[in-house]
């Protein structure tokens, strides 16, 4: 391939890696873009442009299944699961994640099966 214009079908996203740390080129690229569609780093050297963010994705989906927003549940680890996080009634941030969304997130786990369990799933 040889340039974008040659890739079929939609493009949903699109993921920039990085040798080094990813948080030095984010800080300068994601005020850029973070208002229009979905951006934010994914990894240490990972950064991610999605066509929407989760928080869109589980509002649409409540509304198509007709799930009452206090019904829903997320689980995150990393910046893009953020948005996401702050939609969901029960939110739960995982350990690993980094200290930044620790400080924002109060309830963090190690093992989303063993919150499940706890649901009665």
């Amino acid at each position: 391939m040889k340039d974008f214009s040659e890739v079929k079908g939609d493009v949903t996203q699109i993921s920039a890696i990085s040798a080094g740390d990813m948080n030095i080129p984010a800080k300068e690229i994601l005020p850029l873009w973070q208002d229009r569609i979905g951006a934010a780093i994914t990894g240490e050297h990972w950064l991610d442009f999605t066509a929407a963010g989760k928080d869109k994705g589980l509002h649409l989906l409540c509304t198509h299944f007709g799930i009452p927003q206090e019904n829903t549940y997320a689980f995150g680890d990393s910046y893009n699961d953020a948005p996401m996080l702050r939609a969901a009634a029960h939110l739960y941030l995982m350990n690993i994640a980094p200290t930044d969304l620790k400080a924002e997130f109060a309830t963090q786990i190690d093992d989303v099966t063993g919150v499940l369990k706890t649901l009665g799933y």
